[in-house]
């Protein structure tokens, strides 16, 4: 994304116009930014419930899952 420089906030409102309270378009921005975020960082986590032994084997079970 390119980084633009304004001189005033004047410049700034014109070039980037908000959309007002209640468009449609708002959320259809948030589905594509949400699933654009899910398509760049799919969260997988496994399912069911594990039980460990002792609290050091549940963290570096619980590591191993955070490194992927």
């Amino acid at each position: 994304m390119p980084v633009r420089r304004f001189r005033s906030i004047e410049e700034m409102k014109q070039a980037a116009p908000w959309l007002p309270p209640g468009d449609p378009a708002i959320v259809r921005q948030m589905r594509y930014l949400w699933r654009l975020a899910s398509a760049l960082n799919p969260r997988v986590s496994p399912r069911g419930v594990r039980k460990f032994r002792s609290i050091e084997e549940a963290n570096t079970a619980r590591e191993a899952l955070e490194r992927g």
